[in-house]
């Protein structure tokens, strides 16, 4: 937590953990694109009593904003900003204990929040309670990376890439939030950074919840594979109409198994206008991206030449193994590829 000073600092006592009534004080989340505001029943400096009908589950994390109730407050003086966990279920509402860091690195990603808060409009609260989700997010995955994910929102990426990477951030731990074992997931910091920094340039939507999806499979217990690397540096290298064509392929395609239990697509007739997705693209150009996707091991095709594309008006294309198996990745599927397409 941080910002504990004046009426803050009396109300959290430090080294108090009994619970001390807290009259017009509130909770504030995001839910969605929403802010919900909870009534705080009674709070101590390990935790506090949250009056609310949603029925939250035991063990969930949250991402607050306490302070008074009223407008959101900018002042790092008059609110705490904290992550806590859900503790216990009541009839009106649930006990949170809060996650409290006490280490420098935890330090620095308080310091990330308070400076991102300086920064920011008070008509533009509901953007900062979503950075304050993704850093949250972020801070729990690779708590040793404050100082990259600082280097990044603050530097490399401008204003419209950090919130992109926010939504990134957001919507992977929304994956993840059924998940057994969220809060011992961790992932490398290089491929954390390396998904934010190259999907902050996607402004589809649709595009960033693949990357999304990527990263969510990227948290581990354990250490990373160099499948998550491969397959990081497999999506960062494709163009979105190639991305495109393989989500339309993996999608469409009749799966079916090898002899030996292997995955992959039978061939599928796909009419050449469908692969320029309403862009305007030569049949060079779509050539030429079936070709890198072949190349990449992502799909077979059967033409040899661009012949086949000015002859036909269809194309037979499947997907590798390889190439379904990144699909439902981006996805953000953590099981086998067999689990995803039954």
């Amino acid at each position: 937590m941080s910002g504990h000073k004046g009426w803050l600092g009396r109300l959290l006592i430090p080294n108090r953990a009994d619970r001390r009534p807290a009259d017009h004080f509130a909770a504030y989340r995001l839910s969605g694109a929403t802010i919900l505001q909870n009534s705080v029943r009674d709070i101590s400096s390990t935790g506090a009593y949250l009056v609310t009908e949603e029925r939250l589950p035991l063990g969930a994390l949250l991402s607050l904003n306490l302070q008074r109730e009223g407008p959101l407050e900018l002042s790092a003086a008059r609110r705490i900003t904290t992550v806590a966990k859900v503790a216990r279920v009541g009839e009106d509402g649930v006990g949170i204990e809060f996650v409290v860091p006490h280490d420098p690195a935890a330090r620095r990603w308080a310091h990330l929040i308070e400076s991102l808060s300086e920064q920011t409009k008070p008509q533009e609260m509901l953007t900062f309670l979503r950075m304050c989700d993704a850093i949250g997010f972020l801070s729990r995955i690779c708590p040793l990376a404050s100082e990259e994910i600082e280097q990044l929102f603050q530097g490399r990426l401008s204003n419209h890439k950090v919130k992109n990477a926010v939504e990134i951030a957001v919507k992977a731990e929304s994956f993840l939030s059924s998940k057994p074992a969220i809060d011992k997931l961790r992932a490398d910091p290089s491929l954390v950074v390396r998904i934010l920094e190259v999907g902050s340039c996607a402004d589809e939507e649709g595009l960033r919840n693949q990357w999304a999806g990527l990263l969510s499979v990227c948290c581990r217990v354990d250490t990373n594979s160099d499948a998550d690397f491969r397959f990081v540096d497999l999506f960062s290298q494709l163009t979105l109409a190639q991305i495109r064509v393989v989500n339309s392929i993996c999608a469409r395609s009749i799966k079916i198994r090898s002899d030996a239990g292997a995955l992959s697509g039978n061939p599928t007739a796909f009419k050449i206008e469908d692969l320029a997705f309403g862009i305007t693209l030569r049949e060079a150009q779509i050539e030429r991206d079936l070709e890198i996707l072949s190349e990449l091991g992502l799909l077979q095709k059967a033409f040899d030449d661009s012949r086949t594309l000015l002859l036909s008006d269809t194309i037979d294309l499947r997907p590798t193994p390889l190439g379904l198996q990144l699909y439902c990745r981006c996805q953000g599927h953590r099981g086998t590829p067999e689990e995803f397409y039954v």
